[in-house]
């Protein structure tokens, strides 16, 4: 006989796992005799947690790392309109009003378990490439641009040593809209395509084995901002508002090598809504030679109208009711920095900038980083 779930103190994940699991348990003897030998409430209920799927954050990274490519985007109209791009000049007199411009980029979280349920940590870098050009009335700027990327996520549970494997194909078109009382509109929209590769560990007892799957999900975002720049004894000020939609779709996968503890699991869809608040400070210095250098420092609040969990629904290989287990919770509200710098070329043809930003809350960290170089042409 199988001890009620009460009898045992189970919460949350374990708690749903293990009511869902006891056909699959009773079709592994292995499985089955471990956790019968077992003497202790903590040891069998730690045996289970192990059964749940994973937790890893796989929709917050990707999601993470495709936001790294759009804040790439974004940044790149922003210091459009500051260098007034699009009106230099070349050697014929003709304007030059497009550019392309290429960027390496890289983005790390570190997620707190929250609630018992695993918080992860995420590693990400790729690279970017874009082109734009100006609209003829020279009021609208117009551009493509796609990236790559590659995630490692590693789940903060030492036993179940969940592991998540992401590359990103991104894709990306944005707007510039400037109006005649200062004021802009600006805008990407994207779609990421992804690779998910994951393991995660289940350790009844003596009953040691990785689990391993594979699929594919998708991410699609708009991001909308508005600001007013002033500028005042040679900075630019700029206040800010934004709104971000997202939505990622994963497909079903079945897991291997695990068994009977092998899960089948349907990732729900994730929906995020997140308004921004923000004020941009830009200076302007020329130097020796001619150049322009242009340092930023950008300060905001974000908050999430959306889902803050990624939730799951799975079935055990072996047969059983389906359990729906609930991710790590993320905070709705979080706190926005960064710094930049831009130097243009004394010839005006060429930009180099270099962003660092951060987003904070109380169990949620994120920084992202980038390189820029663009050519006007």
């Amino acid at each position: 006989t199988y001890r009620s779930s009460s009898s045992l103190g189970q919460t949350g994940n374990t708690q749903t796992v293990y009511d869902a699991s006891k056909t699959a348990i009773a079709a592994d003897t292995a499985v089955f005799q471990a956790l019968a030998g077992m003497t202790t409430d903590a040891t069998i209920n730690a045996a289970i947690k192990t059964m749940s799927p994973s937790t890893a954050g796989a929709a917050a990274a990707s999601a993470a790392i495709s936001g790294s490519s759009v804040n790439t985007a974004n940044t790149r109209m922003a210091y459009l309109r500051q260098t007034g791009l699009g009106k230099g000049m070349n050697a014929g007199g003709a304007a030059k009003d497009e550019s392309m411009w290429l960027q390496i980029f890289g983005a790390s979280i570190d997620q707190d378990t929250v609630s018992s349920v695993s918080g992860y940590d995420a590693d990400g870098q790729g690279i970017a490439i874009g082109i734009d050009g100006m609209s003829a009335d020279g009021t609208t700027r117009i551009g493509i641009a796609g990236s790559f990327a590659n995630t490692d996520v590693d789940g903060k549970d030492s036993t179940t040593k969940t592991t998540e494997d992401i590359d990103t194909t991104q894709v990306m078109v944005y707007a510039n809209k400037d109006y005649a009382d200062g004021m802009y509109l600006q805008g990407v929209a994207s779609y990421s395509f992804n690779d998910n590769t994951g393991t995660r560990r289940i350790l009844v007892g003596a009953v040691d084995r990785t689990a391993s799957s594979n699929y594919d999900s998708g991410l699609f975002s708009i991001d909308v901002e508005a600001g007013w720049p002033k500028e005042d004894d040679g900075v630019t000020i700029t206040p800010t508002v934004g709104l971000t939609f997202s939505h990622l779709s994963a497909d079903t996968y079945t897991e291997t090598g695990a068994g009977n503890m092998n899960l089948v699991v349907s990732p729900t869809d994730v929906n995020t809504v997140e308004g921004k608040v923000g004020v941009k400070m830009t200076g302007k210095t020329v130097n020796a030679d001619g150049g322009i250098g242009r340092p930023e420092v950008r300060v905001g609040v974000s908050h999430n109208f959306g889902d803050d969990t990624a939730d799951s629904t799975s079935t055990f290989n072996a047969g059983g009711a389906s359990f729906t287990t609930t991710g790590v919770e993320t905070d709705s509200t979080k706190v926005d920095v960064g710094l930049g710098y831009t130097y243009t070329t004394p010839e005006g043809d060429t930009e180099i900038s270099v962003n660092v930003d951060g987003r904070h809350s109380s169990s949620y960290v994120q920084y992202g980083s980038g390189l820029t170089v663009k050519w006007k042409f």
